[in-house]
């Protein structure tokens, strides 16, 4: 080969190639044409199949290095414990709408959603508007009668019939709480009745106790919790309410279906007692209960969704007084 075949020199120090045109090493600096270190001729084909060669090795390293990384992806995962796919289902949303609840007479419509033993229920209520007023009325009546002064209670007392007496006297101090008259309420309990016959018809496949419960559901499910006063159960089922108006309203659908139910009063609270005998009570459960003159009342909490007949929480709900709904 000629000169001018020459592509560079390779440096006897660091190994580097300078072009052809350098004296000095353009790595290191040593003097490429030093006699006693003399550089060496670099041919343009030689350091073309050079470079060649090192991009083969380096990808070939690449490559191995990537084998390797699979390869130990692999063998980790080989370690990880799977389930048995077979015996792993998904678990399909089930959903079901339930027949409307309406009557012939003009009504507001409203729908309700909740949830009991991974079914989701849907189910629209006719309310009547001549219902909803009358209880309304008689809310703005009783808080009218508390706001005003011993003579305008008296005179409001007198004329007030029987109804009306027995749901103003209920909130006066010596009633200790007993709020069953709001339960009774003729009006309003027909209409907890015909809602008491659906409901019973959606829970035919349960048992008597889970019968209850699945009320107990669709009360803390599909009417969300509002601060209020006292109201008629109607009214908490179109406008909501808090824990004595929706126990109110859960007392009275039981009732209506033939249940034993009580009011359980607290200091801060307001909840439901059921009565079972002990086989109507699910084995596996310790559910908190009241025995009041022999009967057992299982405690039922309205206020929000989730709770089972018995469920108590981490709150001591022991000191209750009870008032069983005559």
């Amino acid at each position: 080969m000629n000169s001018e075949a020459i592509f560079g020199y390779r440096c006897p120090v660091c190994n580097t190639i300078s072009s052809k045109e350098a004296n000095t090493c353009t790595e290191c600096g040593h003097w490429l044409f030093d006699p006693d270190f003399p550089c060496v001729p670099v041919y343009r084909d030689g350091y073309l199949d050079e470079i060649d060669h090192v991009q083969k090795k380096s990808i070939s390293k690449y490559f191995i290095a990537l084998v390797a990384a699979i390869l130990c992806v692999v063998m980790f995962a080989s370690l990880i414990p799977v389930s048995d796919d077979s015996s792993v289902l998904p678990i399909p949303e089930v959903r079901q709408s339930v027949e409307p609840l309406s009557f012939n007479e003009k009504s507001i419509s409203k729908s309700f959603t909740w949830s009991y033993q991974g079914v989701t229920y849907s189910w629209n209520i006719g309310i009547p508007e001549d219902l909803l007023e009358y209880s309304r009325n008689i809310k703005d009546i009783v808080q009218e009668y508390y706001k005003s002064d011993g003579a305008s209670q008296r005179a409001m007392f007198i004329r007030s019939d029987t109804v009306l007496r027995s749901l103003i006297s209920s909130l006066r101090a010596t009633s200790n709480g007993d709020l069953s008259p709001w339960v009774t309420e003729e009006k309003n309990y027909k209409f907890a009745g015909y809602m008491g016959e659906a409901l019973s018809d959606m829970a035919s496949k349960y048992d008597y106790f889970h019968r209850a419960e699945f009320v107990l559901s669709f009360i803390g499910g599909a009417i969300p919790y509002k601060v209020a006063d006292v109201q008629l159960p109607v009214q908490t089922l179109a406008e909501n309410g808090d824990c004595d108006c929706k126990s109110i309203l859960l007392a009275a659908i039981l009732k209506s279906m033939d249940y034993k139910v009580a009011l359980v009063e607290f200091p801060d609270h307001f909840a439901v007692g059921v009565a079972f005998e002990d086989d109507q009570v699910p084995v596996d459960r310790e559910p908190l209960y009241y025995d009041y003159e022999g009967t057992k009342y299982y405690f039922a909490e309205t206020t929000t969704a989730g709770w089972r007949i018995g469920d108590a929480g981490s709150k001591n709900r022991r000191n209750a007084i009870l008032f069983p709904v005559k």
